[in-house]
């Protein structure tokens, strides 16, 4: 029912948690017994909230969810800004005998960008994600720390023209998060 990103949900889980052990159907009987308990039956306002405590909920629920729609910004997702920067990088600096590239990376943001096929990077270090991308005929590997950052293997990764003589750097972005790209050497 919400998704729940910002603290603007506070409100209503909070008050969804009040009222959660005696239930909504039972939130008249929970409420009468907390007004009996404190021994406040007199208190007319206390009675009025006894006898509409649902349509209150209720009412709290709308509000709460309503302020949460205005202030929340899940529909302002951002721009991948730097996967378009890569992807219009390998789109103009790739030679014009390519028909069509094959780019692999853990989302296809960059080889969308490029017009290019996609490949599914693999979880491995770097020896074997090369091998990989000979296998697939890959042309070029995108290395990006927004998805990659988390991998075990992403500090080899990185530095993968560093662990292979078959993956050269053509291209790096630090201005957000670090991205990388590598060309693939071909046999031959």
């Amino acid at each position: 029912m919400f998704i729940i990103i910002e603290k603007q949900t506070l409100l209503i889980v909070v008050f969804l948690m009040l009222f959660s052990s005696g239930g909504f159907s039972n939130s008249q009987q929970a409420v009468s017994g907390l007004i009996t308990y404190y021994d406040l039956e007199k208190n007319r306002g206390l009675q009025l909230i006894e006898r509409n405590i649902k349509y209150l909920i209720i009412l709290i629920l709308v509000l709460s969810s309503l302020s949460y729609m205005k202030y929340s910004s899940f529909d302002k997702v951002p721009n991948p800004v730097d996967h378009e920067r890569a992807g219009l990088y390998l789109k103009e600096h790739v030679p014009a005998a390519y028909e069509k590239l094959n780019v692999m990376s853990a989302k296809p943001y960059v080889s969308y960008f490029s017009d290019a096929r996609f490949t599914m990077l693999p979880y491995a270090k770097s020896a074997e994600v090369i091998n990989f991308a000979k296998l697939y005929d890959v042309d070029y590997i995108v290395i990006d720390e927004r998805f990659l950052g988390k991998w075990d293997h992403y500090d080899d990764l990185i530095e993968m023209q560093n662990h292979s003589d078959d993956a050269e750097l053509i291209y790096e972005d630090n201005s957000d998060r670090l991205i990388r790209i590598f060309r693939v050497k071909k046999a031959g």
